[in-house]
């Protein structure tokens, strides 16, 4: 879908030192699939973290092997220097765990270069940004929940099934004369009742969970 004249492009940075496979990456993007993107292109990882503290930029694709970067720390530089711009790692090697491993520490996607076309690399660009996005309004929501529940006066609180705190609010580390929410995670009412209260409370919650009501 080409998008309409009033919409900006996506300014993408490409990372990338052997000048064929830039020269790929541009042929890709000269089509009409490829109307959405601004392209600009660096060799060095040097050069690419010198142009991301610029900022304007809102996706990278990013070679790993670089002549300025050991391999398993350039998407870890990149992340750091601009946490808030969605990266595709380009590798030419299909090594299923090095990708697994870059999406878990924030990469949009691994594309193998071999299996790059115009289609692959467009359909990346466009879902990276639209993860990006999600992960960006979810990351907003739970700054606000986290905020909202620290400043209820309400003690509120969340347990594993081991009736193990994960999370608590001020007010209720207040109560239990904590000097911070997390003092309390891991810990179960027994550490602060006695084994009476501590059990009775342990019922209430399970009759909870039960008829998903809460206990009184």
């Amino acid at each position: 879908m080409t998008p309409s004249p009033s919409t900006p492009p996506v300014r993408v940075l490409l990372i990338e030192d052997n000048p064929g496979d830039a020269g790929l990456i541009r042929a890709y993007l000269a089509g009409p699939e490829g109307a959405g993107f601004a392209l600009e292109r660096v060799d060095r990882l040097g050069a690419g973290l010198e142009r991301l503290a610029r900022g304007d930029l809102d996706l990278v694709l990013l070679d790993l092997s670089l002549p300025d970067s050991p391999t398993e720390e350039t998407f870890a530089r990149v992340r750091a220097a601009a946490p808030e711009v969605a990266v595709i790692v380009m590798s030419g090697l299909d090594d299923e765990g090095r990708a697994v491993q870059t999406v878990q520490e924030g990469a949009q996607d691994y594309l193998v270069k071999s299996e790059v076309d115009t289609r692959l690399l467009v359909r990346s660009m466009r879902y990276a940004m639209e993860r990006k996005r999600v992960a960006e309004a979810l990351a907003q929501e739970r700054e606000l929940f986290h905020l909202l529940m620290d400043n209820i006066p309400e003690r509120i609180f969340f347990k594993d099934a081991e009736s193990r705190f994960t999370r608590v609010n001020r007010s209720l580390a207040g109560h239990f004369r904590a000097g911070h929410p997390r003092e309390l995670v891991g810990r179960r009412d027994a550490d602060y009742f006695s084994a009476e209260h501590a059990e009775a409370a342990r019922r209430d919650e399970e009759e909870g969970m039960r008829t998903g009501m809460p206990g009184l």
